[in-house]
């Protein structure tokens, strides 16, 4: 019996080998699968790094790998809901109808910051969509928003502030589809807008306060979750100064270095 037994074994162990052979990911993890640790990222991912969401697959949590335990949470809450956005790999994808993740606000929004997001944002929205948004739960204001209209070759920033009537908006070519990699940044006294690979920016003047609280994903955070965007999210992490436009391709190139055993090709 113990010789059946081994050779049973053996017969098992060789088939696993042969099967791995055939079909690398049916045994084995994907490239890039394994979660990366801030130790992982390169020197220009972390230089005043805040918070970095790696979109490793985990269930109703999105990690924070900065080390300050900004964890995101998928949809309304930790049970599974209508509001999920669905893992596909190593990338979020957002329905256009629902989905979001609400996250903690990673840096004071008086000062200088850098929010980076890598998006795919080529499917046909339902209306207007929105990947990034600074909000409050309070009311209605103030929030600022990365967003796109339907069928619109468009990136827009908009903000409201604290005091009603106070507002701004800019508008971006949209350079380039597949993943891109947008900055949004507060530089003293303005907002600016860049989709990176392009090197296309906007900027727009701070007209006011904003007292806000949360970072969303997938839809503007007002009172009522609003402006809800069909895409795909593959990274995101925010630094507490505003970085320059050679910083922004230098982090491009970390990015695309980063992101490309994953199947992710950043544009």
């Amino acid at each position: 019996m113990r010789r059946r037994g081994r050779w049973t074994a053996r017969l098992a162990a060789g088939l696993l080998t042969l099967l791995a052979a055939g079909h690398p990911g049916a045994v084995s993890a994907a490239p890039g699968a394994a979660p990366l640790k801030r130790t992982d990222l390169p020197p220009i991912l972390t230089q005043g790094l805040t918070v970095a969401y790696d979109f490793t697959p985990g269930g109703q949590v999105l990690r924070d790998i900065s080390g300050r335990g900004l964890d995101a949470t998928l949809g309304s809450g930790p049970q599974a809901d209508g509001s999920d956005p669905v893992w596909t790999g190593r990338t979020l994808r957002f329905d256009g109808q629902d989905d979001y993740v609400r996250a903690p606000l990673s840096t004071p929004f008086d000062r200088d910051f850098t929010s980076y997001v890598v998006v795919r944002f080529d499917q046909v929205q339902p209306l207007v969509g929105t990947p990034l948004s600074f909000g409050s739960a309070r009311s209605n204001l103030p929030y600022l928003i990365v967003y796109k209209r339907r069928n619109d070759p468009l990136w827009a920033l908009y903000y409201n502030t604290d005091v009603h009537e106070q507002s701004a908006q800019g508008v971006l070519p949209e350079a380039t589809k597949g993943f891109v990699l947008l900055a949004l940044k507060r530089r003293g006294a303005q907002f600016e807008l860049a989709e990176v690979g392009s090197r296309q920016s906007l900027t727009l003047p701070v007209k006011g306060p904003l007292g806000v609280t949360h970072k969303t994903l997938g839809a503007n955070l007002r009172q009522v979750l609003s402006s809800v965007a069909r895409v795909d999210l593959a990274w995101q992490h925010d630094l507490n100064y505003a970085t320059s436009a050679a910083q922004d391709q230098a982090t491009w190139q970390a990015l695309r270095a980063l992101l490309g055993p994953r199947g992710i090709e950043l544009r």
